[in-house]
């Protein structure tokens, strides 16, 4: 719409900052609007065959992000993003006069932008069509702003007197969804404090621990009540038992062992009951009383 784009425009011009989430299916007025402030917008999905994202459970279409530009909002960042089905954000060759591009974020070189469909299921990269990888899946601008704001009698800092745009090609990172995945939180917090000309609250901030939960079929459940409890309990059982009958056993020959000696030194004559052999289940039992 021509009077929401002039009041985009005219706030950019006085200092604003602003933020793009652009899928895969955003509207083409995004990417003329951008234009002209040296974006290219990609009409593509980004495929990344690296396999890395197979280690969390994603797949092609999620391509996962490692390589950062040297800037603020990823100073010291150490960890991965991700980003489902997103587009490629690059800027042109030439931007405006006196305005500073940068490509913060881009996938791996096993990855490409495809232009063609994905409903068969099956892509490979067509040269001259698709955009090689690396790609660039985030975007920065940063102009010194060419107005002063209106109906403001404040002080501006130099920060707070540039312009800038902040545009990334996929809007479900910032999803609940994906918010919590690796450094997604990260970026898009720094991303906004950058925005925000707050940088001293950029930063990787530590992880909170999870609540991981797993969730098992009523046959799985089952197969672990066997495998696990009952097995186990059944061991502990088994295990007494044989520590029970090698105790028995040892008993046992100490008795026959004391009482074939009395007889080998002929004192049995002092031996009042002081043993007897008695059949036992498995086998006989001797054991020994008192002696006079």
């Amino acid at each position: 719409m021509p009077i929401e784009v002039e009041a985009i425009e005219n706030f950019l011009k006085q200092g604003g900052k602003v933020l793009f989430l652009l899928d895969t299916d955003s509207p083409v007025s995004y990417s003329e609007f951008l234009d002209t402030y040296g974006f290219e917008i990609g009409n593509n999905i980004i495929v990344d065959y690296s396999g890395m994202g197979q280690l969390f459970g994603a797949g092609p279409t999620i391509p996962i992000v490692s390589q950062y530009a040297d800037h603020v909002i990823t100073e010291g960042f150490r960890v991965m993003t991700f980003f489902p089905e997103a587009r490629s954000i690059s800027q042109k060759e030439s931007g405006p006069a006196g305005a500073t591009l940068t490509e913060l974020a881009k996938t791996s070189k096993q990855s490409w932008a495809e232009t063609g469909s994905l409903a068969s299921g099956e892509v490979a990269f067509d040269p001259g069509q698709d955009v090689e990888g690396p790609v660039s899946v985030f975007t920065i601008f940063e102009k010194t702003a060419e107005e002063q704001p209106e109906n403001t009698e404040l002080e501006i800092d130099a920060d707070a007197a540039k312009t800038r745009i902040a545009v990334l090609g996929d809007a479900d990172f910032a999803s609940n969804g994906y918010i919590d995945v690796q450094g997604n939180k990260d970026l898009f917090l720094n991303t906004v404090s950058w925005l925000a000309a707050e940088e001293d609250l950029i930063s990787v901030r530590p992880r909170s621990p999870e609540d991981r939960r797993l969730n098992m079929t009523q046959k799985q459940s089952r197969l672990l009540l066997w495998g696990r409890v009952i097995s186990a309990s059944f061991n502990y059982i088994r295990n007494g038992c044989l520590c029970l009958s090698e105790t028995e056993k040892l008993s046992v020959r100490r008795a026959l062992s004391r009482l074939f000696q009395d007889i080998k030194t002929g004192e049995t004559d002092e031996i009042q009951d002081n043993a007897h052999i008695s059949p036992r289940p498995g086998g006989w039992y001797c054991c020994r009383c008192s002696f006079k």
